[in-house]
């Protein structure tokens, strides 16, 4: 097991050690300003204080205080939490100059809950799972939980042999590839979908209460990860910015900057516009920076821009998202990990087969949609206590309600079992209230359609 050193301000070490119940969060965010990161912690957290009602203990790298966050209330204030623990391999010889101390020890945690992201492969696989393995050894976790996860082929062995050593209660996986690449190895997995999704529907809710423009959306990463080659992925982007101007020439361009990083390997949208310098085509265009509206959800401001035409991303939770909105989206891809985020998204076809017609590239997720449901009653169940069961399984209320009810035993139990589900249903369907407004404006979209077929 890799070792990591625990770094907690005063109200975090007061927390930590208290008696009231907690759950880890491990996941793609560990405080880099990247959309879907953001919003999948975000989505794990909400889901604990509303459903489980247990609090959240977030895991951050302490790189982020070297390059300035050195406000552990920063993150408490953007993140609504109370309890975070900074995290290193090294010891921080200026940890007082951060108001951190060392922890070296702490009350037992029983729950461990993996959230999701694309983070299972090659590249970062190893470090999430190393600290998982560290926390979960550290505070005694009984109770772990994997969920939204995409597990490339390239990784697959590692992670199924992770499950294997720490023995989850239950997996989910945001994409059918994913399960795939581990099903009929023993893991209790499920089609979770992706864990943002109920941050990501409640963004449409606003953007659906604005006017439809005639606006292209376009998002750029040239990250070293985004290419088949691992280098720098700016030309064959360049490449899809030049097509898209010539198939789209009377469009407004709004640029989406979805991953704000200073690191040297990371070049999102403002960085690689810079790349081009002068081979960029668009002379004017407006900028939404989507790490701002993942952090505040009071940002209404911009939100506007999104309800567009079209767009074309590399980032599969803006291609999601924008998708969700009714905004069709072509994903780029230059390497298998992208490939797989295609397929996860329904995205067919090239650039230009898209840009011919992009009406016809916009999937249906009523599916999905359902299925995530299901998942949030099931992740429920793993959260419900019931004296002498070492595991829950998910079953329907009627069933469960006809099994209990013969064992006067254990009326109290479902009685609470039945109460979380409710709960958990009242909760999705508040995510939800408001894709009637969808369907209701759909006829006025199809009208505006046309008028700018017109034009």
């Amino acid at each position: 097991m890799t070792g990591y050193n625990m770094y907690v301000d005063e109200l975090s070490a007061e927390r930590i050690n208290s008696d009231i119940e907690k759950v880890i969060l491990v996941g793609s965010y560990f405080g880099t300003s990247n959309f879907g990161d953001i919003l999948q912690l975000k989505g794990a957290i909400k889901f604990h204080k509303e459903i489980t009602k247990l609090e959240p203990v977030i895991i951050l790298d302490t790189l982020n205080l070297s390059k300035g966050i050195n406000n552990v209330n920063e993150f408490r204030k953007k993140l609504e939490v109370e309890i975070i623990i900074f995290i290193d391999k090294n010891s921080i010889v200026n940890i007082g100059e951060f108001k951190l101390k060392q922890l070296s020890s702490a009350m037992q945690i029983a729950h461990l809950h993996l959230y999701g992201g694309g983070f299972m492969n090659k590249y970062w696989g190893g470090f999430v799972t190393s600290v998982v393995e560290y926390f979960h050894e550290a505070f005694k976790v009984k109770n772990y939980i994997i969920s939204g996860q995409q597990v490339s082929q390239d990784y697959a062995k590692e992670f199924i042999d992770h499950c294997s050593k720490l023995k989850p209660l239950i997996v989910g996986v945001r994409d059918y590839d994913s399960l795939t690449n581990v099903e009929n190895s023993g893991i209790n997995v499920h089609f979770s979908f992706d864990d943002a999704l109920e941050e990501l529907l409640a963004i449409k809710v606003k953007v659906l209460q604005t006017t439809c423009r005639k606006t292209v959306l376009l998002h750029m990463n040239a990250s070293s990860y985004t290419s088949k080659e691992d280098s720098d992925n700016s030309n064959f982007l360049l490449s899809n910015v030049l097509k898209l101007k010539e198939n789209a020439p009377s469009y407004e361009l709004c640029l989406l900057n979805a991953f704000n990083d200073q690191r040297y390997i990371v070049s999102d949208t403002i960085y690689t516009v810079v790349k081009f310098e002068d081979k960029f085509p668009y002379a004017t265009y407006r900028v939404l920076d989507l790490t701002k509206v993942a952090y505040d959800e009071n940002v209404t401001s911009g939100l506007e821009l999104l309800n567009a035409e079209f767009a074309v991303s590399s980032s599969y939770h803006v291609t999601l998202l924008l998708q969700l909105i009714g905004v069709p989206c072509h994903l780029i891809s230059s390497n298998e990990f992208y490939d797989q985020k295609r397929a996860s998204l329904s995205v067919k076809g090239t650039l230009e087969e898209f840009l011919a017609n992009p009406k016809e590239y916009l999937p249906d997720y009523n599916d999905k949609l359902k299925l995530r449901r299901e998942w949030l009653l099931l992740l429920q169940n793993c959260f419900v206590k019931i004296d002498g069961a070492e595991e829950v399984a998910f079953k329907s209320f009627e069933a469960e309600e006809k099994e209990l009810k013969s064992k006067s035993t254990e009326i109290a139990s479902i009685q609470s079992l039945l109460w979380s589900q409710k709960q958990t249903t009242e909760w999705w369907e508040k995510a939800m209230h408001n894709q009637w407004k969808y369907d209701n404006l759909s006829k006025v979209v199809q009208e505006k359609d046309q008028r700018v077929v017109g034009l």
